[in-house]
C-alpha cells in the first residue's frame, strides 16, 4: 500500500491553491502562498494580503 501513495498525493492534489506560514529573520509570521492552476505565487504576506489574493484568484 505504501508503494501507491505518492500516486495518490499527486491524483489528489488538484488546483486548489497551498497556504502556509513562515517566520521571518525578525520573528514575524508571514504568509505564502502556490497556485498550481497557474504556477503564480508569493511570500512575506500578511493575513490580509492572503485573503486579497484568494479573492483574485477565485474572481478571474
Amino acid at each position: 500500500m505504501a508503494a501507491i501513495a505518492p500516486f495518490v498525493a499527486r491524483m489528489t492534489a488538484g488546483t486548489e491553491p497551498k497556504i502556509w506560514s513562515s517566520v521571518s529573520a525578525s520573528g514575524k509570521v508571514e504568509w505564502n502562498v502556490y497556485d498550481p492552476f497557474d504556477g503564480r505565487s508569493a511570500s512575506g504576506l500578511t493575513e490580509t494580503q492572503v485573503r486579497s489574493w484568494l479573492e483574485e484568484r477565485y474572481n478571474r
